[in-house]
């Protein structure tokens, strides 16, 4: 598998990054990492919070189905660079975010002009948050009180990724099976806001196919990944 590999002090998207490089012609696959992120994003234009002492990777890909994909399991990912690196495994929580007790890292994919391209952080040797994330947000050096090398972190994140496309190769029952070991709120009472609506019911499943199996009052219902917004684990 050919890849390409770039490194930037500091950018605004490391996603935007990815793009203008595939559109001047850098093949696929494509990695990009910075150490700081200006204007670092999630889903729906949400701010990501990337001052230096986090990862900050893009990968791009031509978009197809296998990109796809890889988006959906992208959090594996981050799971085994996290495991690799402290030897602690952090859970996933639904739709496309990493947790140790509070969120340490996350995912977006998005799609333009014939690529797709999976932006991934994980907050490693950040020390403070500000305050409207400090309750929310955490890092492995809050959480464990060492920091880590970040190219370390990249390196093994490069194998982690490219194990992962080679794995799906072979089929994603066994990669679906890994996350769901891993699901934040599997049998318990949650409420989940998709594109449509808010639902509340038990969460029962994550399907092979990457569907999210709700169980309502009225009946159970398959819920595709890429709808929902949100899901809260209710107490």
């Amino acid at each position: 598998m050919s890849i390409s590999i770039v490194k930037f002090k500091k950018v605004k998207s490391t996603n935007d990054e990815a793009l203008e490089l595939l559109k001047k012609g850098v093949e696929p696959l494509l990695f990009v990492f910075a150490e700081e992120q200006k204007s670092g994003r999630g889903r729906f234009k949400r701010q990501w919070y990337s001052p230096k002492g986090g990862l900050y990777m893009s990968v791009g890909m031509y978009d197809d189905a296998r990109a796809r994909h890889f988006a959906h399991l992208a959090a594996i990912v981050l799971i085994r660079v996290t495991e690799r690196i402290s030897g602690i495994s952090p859970m996933f929580k639904l739709p496309n975010d990493v947790y140790l007790g509070r969120k340490i890292g996350g995912i977006l994919m998005e799609v333009k002009s014939g690529f797709a391209i999976t932006g991934m952080g994980l907050n490693l040797n950040i020390a403070k948050f500000p305050e409207d994330l400090k309750e929310k947000a955490t890092s492995l050096l809050l959480v464990t009180g060492r920091s880590y090398n970040i190219d370390t972190a990249a390196s093994i994140a490069v194998e982690e990724t490219t194990r992962l496309l080679d794995s799906m190769n072979m089929g994603m029952a066994d990669l679906v099976s890994f996350l769901r070991d891993k699901l934040i709120g599997i049998g318990e009472e949650v409420r989940v806001k998709d594109k449509k609506r808010e639902r509340t019911g038990i969460l029962r499943d994550l399907t092979d196919d990457m569907k999210v199996v709700l169980e309502e009052k009225r009946g159970v219902i398959a819920l595709e990944l890429t709808d929902i917004i949100d899901l809260e684990v209710l107490e």
